[in-house]
């Protein structure tokens, strides 16, 4: 979903600049015309300013987390089986959780390190030993992303991906965290983090 929003992006002013020079060349190109070239442009561009707003407050939400609202972390293996293991509404199936974090010590250890949270561009890169991660809060509300570590260009380092929907859905980018991973791999040892 990232690679298409990457690639539609500027094919839509070329779309639209394709069709009104067409208009123009067959001589349509009316004042009705013209409005219901605005009037798409517009659509367009709401929809990105909306699909920029979401991820913004995706991740902003992320990054000002207190760990007294934090009730536990579950980590799911995200390599797994997805029959077996599909997100059903907000949940998961138990047997698929790989970790669980709910002390309130650990979480106030790791919890601050969201703040260190940065957006990445990547360059036909992907995460490895990648997670599900749920964050649910004592408010009865939960945060999901993909966690995983960075590759050769990113190592020793957190990558993060949130989506509109557990897994899928509008892509609102990849960011990065130095902290997050150091207090994952090497003090809570984060069992596919580990080096074999």
């Amino acid at each position: 979903m990232y690679t298409m929003q990457v690639i539609l992006s500027p094919l839509v002013p070329l779309f639209f600049g394709f069709v009104v020079y067409r208009l123009y060349l067959s001589g349509q190109f009316t004042q009705s015309a013209l409005k219901k070239i605005w009037s798409g442009l517009a659509v367009v561009f709401l929809l990105l300013c909306g699909n920029s707003w979401m991820g913004i407050m995706a991740v902003e939400s992320f990054r000002r987390l207190k760990p007294e609202e934090v009730q536990v972390l579950n980590f799911y293996d995200e390599a797994r089986d997805y029959a077996r293991c599909r997100p059903s509404g907000n949940q998961m199936p138990a047997t698929c959780l790989e970790q669980s974090i709910s002390q309130p010590s650990v979480i106030a250890k790791l919890v601050p390190t969201f703040l260190a949270t940065s957006a990445y561009a990547p360059n036909h890169e992907g995460a490895k030993d990648r997670y599900l991660l749920n964050i649910r809060l004592k408010s009865g509300k939960s945060m999901w992303m993909i966690l995983g570590k960075g590759n050769r260009s990113t190592p020793q380092t957190a990558w993060i991906e949130f989506n509109s929907g557990i897994r899928d859905g509008m892509h609102y980018g990849v960011y990065l965290n130095q902290p997050l991973y150091h207090v994952l791999s090497t003090q809570l040892k984060l069992q596919k983090w580990q080096k074999k």
